[in-house]
C-alpha cells in the first residue's frame, strides 16, 4: 500500500525520492543512499533502474514544485493557527462576559470621558517620536488597578477560565483578546490627533479610521526584574506607550530612542542614542515601530506602562483579503508572501 500511497501533495514514494536526489549535491553521502533507495523501489515496482534518470525531473521543475509545497504547507499551518486563535479569542471573550467582575466599569467606556483626559500638549523631541499628556492620574490608576484585578482573578478562579496571557517577560500580553478591547479603542480615539502626527491619515479621515488598536499589553518594571533590556524595533507600524503607573521614589526605566547605526538592519550602539524620554504617569508617547529604542534598568520604585499596537486599516492581503500589517513577511490568514523578496526564496517549513 506505501508503494502506490501518494504524501498530501500528491507525490508517491519514488517521486519524493527522486525529487531528493535531484537536489542532492553528487559529493553528499546522502545522494548515495537515496540511490539506493530509488533503487529499492523501482525492483519493487518492477521497473527497470534506467528509469530512475528518465523518471527524474529537471533541478529547476523540482525547486520550483518545492517552493510551491513550502508555500503550501505554510498556508496550511497558519490558516489552522488563525482559525485555533480565533476559537480560542471566543471561547475566551465569553468566558470574560460570563465570569470576571469589573471593578472599574467605566474603564471599559466606549469613549474616554472628559475628566479623564489631560489637555494635549504634543511635542516631537525626536524625529518621528511624539509625546503629549494623554489621561487623568486618576484614569490611569482606575486602568492600572483593572488590569491587575483581571490578572488576579484569573488566577485565583482558573475555574473561570479567564483567558490570561503571559508574555515571555512575566507581564500580562494579548489585551485585546482579556475583554479590554473597548478600552483599546477608546484609547486610540483619544490620541488620534497624536497619532496622526506620527503618521498623517488621508485627507478626511480620523485616526480611528485609518488604524486598528490590534494588540496590546502591560509592561511593569521593578527593582530585581530579571529582563534583558536590548534596542530594538517593534512589530508594529505605529507604537503607542501610555504611562500607567509611576512610583514617587522612580529611579530610571527610561526609554531611549536612536538614530539608525551604518546598517539600519542592525541594531545601532549606545552612541546613537538621541532622545530620553522620562515616563510620567498619565503621558503618552507615540511612534513608528521601525524606531529604534531600548527600555532602561529601573534602579529604584517601579513603573508600569499600557502598550499598544496599531496597524494601517485598509491593507489587505491580496489573496484573501485579511488585514495584514507592513510588519509581516507572509499573510497570517493563507501564508501568502507579503514581501517580494520572499517570492523569490524558498520559505523554510
Amino acid at each position: 500500500r506505501m508503494l502506490h500511497g501518494t504524501d498530501s501533495f500528491g507525490r508517491s514514494v519514488l517521486e519524493a525520492v527522486l525529487d531528493g536526489l535531484v537536489l542532492t549535491p553528487p559529493d553528499r553521502p546522502m545522494r548515495s543512499a537515496l540511490q539506493s533507495v530509488a533503487c529499492v523501489l523501482c525492483e519493487a515496482l518492477g521497473l527497470p533502474e534506467d528509469e530512475i534518470p528518465r523518471r527524474s525531473p529537471t533541478p529547476e521543475a523540482v525547486a520550483a514544485a518545492e517552493l510551491q509545497r513550502n508555500r503550501i504547507l505554510r498556508a496550511r499551518w497558519l490558516t489552522a493557527e488563525t482559525q485555533r486563535k480565533a476559537q480560542e479569542r471566543a471561547h475566551g471573550l465569553e468566558a470574560v462576559a460570563q465570569g470576571y467582575v469589573p471593578v472599574h466599569k467605566h474603564v471599559y467606556a466606549p469613549s474616554i470621558p472628559t475628566s479623564a483626559r489631560a489637555p494635549l500638549a504634543p511635542e516631537e523631541p525626536f524625529p518621528g517620536v511624539w509625546a503629549t499628556p494623554l489621561l487623568s492620574p486618576e484614569f490611569c490608576a482606575a486602568v492600572w488597578e483593572e488590569l491587575h484585578n483581571f490578572e488576579a482573578t484569573a488566577k485565583a478562579q482558573p475555574d473561570l477560565r479567564l483567558p490570561l496571557r503571559i508574555r515571555h517577560d512575566g507581564n500580562v500580553g494579548d489585551l485585546q483578546d482579556c475583554g479590554f478591547a473597548p478600552l483599546l479603542a477608546a484609547l486610540q480615539e483619544a490620541a488620534q490627533s497624536l497619532i496622526a502626527l506620527v503618521s498623517p491619515t488621508p485627507a478626511g479621515s480620523a485616526a480611528t479610521e485609518a488604524w486598528d488598536a490590534y494588540h496590546a499589553f502591560l509592561v511593569r518594571n521593578w527593582v530585581g526584574r530579571d529582563c534583558d533590556h536590548k534596542i530594538h524595533c517593534d512589530r508594529s507600524a505605529l507604537t503607542l506607550n501610555i504611562c500607567l503607573h509611576a512610583s514617587p521614589d522612580l529611579v530610571g526605566s527610561t526609554v531611549g530612542f536612536y538614530y539608525p547605526g551604518p546598517d539600519p538592519a542592525q541594531a545601532p550602539s549606545e552612541s546613537e542614542r538621541a532622545y530620553t524620554h522620562v515616563h510620567r504617569v498619565g503621558y503618552a508617547v507615540a511612534h513608528s515601530g521601525q524606531v529604534w529604542h531600548k527600555a532602561d534598568m529601573l534602579t529604584q520604585g517601579t513603573r508600569g506602562s499600557l502598550i499598544v499596537w496599531l496597524r494601517p486599516k485598509g491593507q489587505d492581503c491580496g489573496a484573501c483579503d485579511a488585514p495584514v500589517d507592513k510588519t509581516w513577511r507572509f499573510c497570517k490568514a493563507c501564508g501568502e508572501a507579503l514581501d517580494p523578496a520572499d517570492q523569490m526564496t524558498q520559505p523554510q517549513t
